[in-house]
């Protein structure tokens, strides 16, 4: 990333950057970052493993491990500065709220996810 005190400057360069004039100075962004595209299936319960962490979308979290017994993913969400456990439903059971789409299975995380709702980071 580049800061221009001359927006001329980064006016010249701007085919094929993001830009944006702040206070004064042009800020160039020169660099994305690419996000691999998620694939579209989503695993189903039946075929999901108790204790295992899988790769899916939901409105807070990435990550998560499902839990056969509660029927259940738990995930780290954090809220307002405090990092807790949150436990989110499979979209089979969820048809309304927000749910976590598994789309494949991942190793241990660096950060393991326990099945403790009182758990805190």
């Amino acid at each position: 990333m580049k800061i221009s005190k001359n927006p001329g400057d980064a006016e010249k360069r701007f085919k094929g950057t993001l830009a944006g004039e702040r206070g004064g100075s042009f800020l160039e962004i020169t660099e994305r970052k690419l996000i691999p595209p998620l694939p579209n299936r989503v695993i189903p319960k039946a075929e999901l493993k108790h204790g295992a962490y899988y790769r899916g979308r939901c409105r807070n979290a990435t990550v998560a491990r499902w839990n056969a017994a509660k029927g259940c993913f738990y995930h780290w969400q954090t809220k307002f500065g405090m990092t807790f456990i949150e436990t989110i439903r499979h979209p089979e059971d969820e048809s309304r709220y927000d749910a976590f789409e598994p789309f494949e299975e991942v190793p241990i995380p660096e950060r393991e996810i326990p099945f403790k709702r009182e758990s805190r980071r």
